[in-house]
């Protein structure tokens, strides 16, 4: 998966307040009404904070972009401070430590 190229995760951005949101909101910002447009986010970031359910592991990643998604990651071991980039999935967002 190394070289496999991954699409950026779309979002959304508010023209009134500038807020960025995961995933994208549609016409409208989810927090102030305002008019938004769909934007690309990115596919990298670090993780904040994780934590093991179920035998997964799940982060938070603030991507470079400034927004913060909850993923799982695709390794058997993570730590604050790891970057991470997205590696797809079906199911919700899934990164891998870089």
């Amino acid at each position: 998966m190394a070289n496999a190229v991954v699409a950026a995760l779309a979002g959304s951005r508010c023209r009134k307040c500038a807020v960025a949101v995961f995933p994208a909101s549609g016409e409208r910002c989810r927090l102030c009404g305002g008019k938004a447009d769909d934007v690309d986010l990115g596919t990298d970031g670090v993780v904040e904070t994780w934590t093991q359910a179920g035998g997964a592991l799940l982060a938070e990643v603030r991507l470079d972009s400034g927004v913060l998604v909850l993923g799982r990651i695709a390794a058997a071991s993570v730590a604050v401070g790891d970057r991470v980039r997205v590696a797809g999935g079906t199911s919700g967002v899934t990164f891998q430590v870089t």
